[in-house]
């Protein structure tokens, strides 16, 4: 299944804090289509699935309107875009936690390991 995230008719960086909220609800291998017509989406959206290790899978053109308009969470920016370019749909696969330096994924614990040591001696 894919999440939609429809951030058309808005402008950098509403498209990305939708994205970004809509990721964080999903589990790893999850995708996302994210449709904005915001000419900086088509650097934006590949410049944030490379600083989270998420995979953009595709960029295409998309026609058409957006299917319902996505009311804006509280905190969101007001960002309307008077100017709309061509809607591209992005399709991302999230990937799981960082790993470590062993490779496997690791889990936080809040703190620092020196402060742990620290406390035992």
């Amino acid at each position: 299944m894919t999440t939609l995230v429809e951030a058309r008719g808005v402008l950098c960086p509403v498209p990305i804090i939708r994205l970004a909220r809509a990721a964080a609800g999903l589990p790893p291998g999850s995708l996302v289509a994210l449709c904005t017509d915001d000419p900086a989406a088509e650097h934006d959206v590949p410049a944030w699935c490379r600083l989270r290790g998420h995979e953009l899978l595709s960029s295409e053109p998309v026609a058409g309107a957006p299917a319902a308009a996505a009311a804006p969470a509280g905190d969101e920016p007001h960002a309307p875009n008077p100017q709309p370019g061509q809607a591209l749909r992005h399709l991302i696969r999230l990937a799981g936690p960082p790993a470590d330096a062993a490779g496997s994924a690791a889990p936080s614990t809040g703190g620092s390991a020196s402060a742990a040591d620290s406390s035992r001696r």
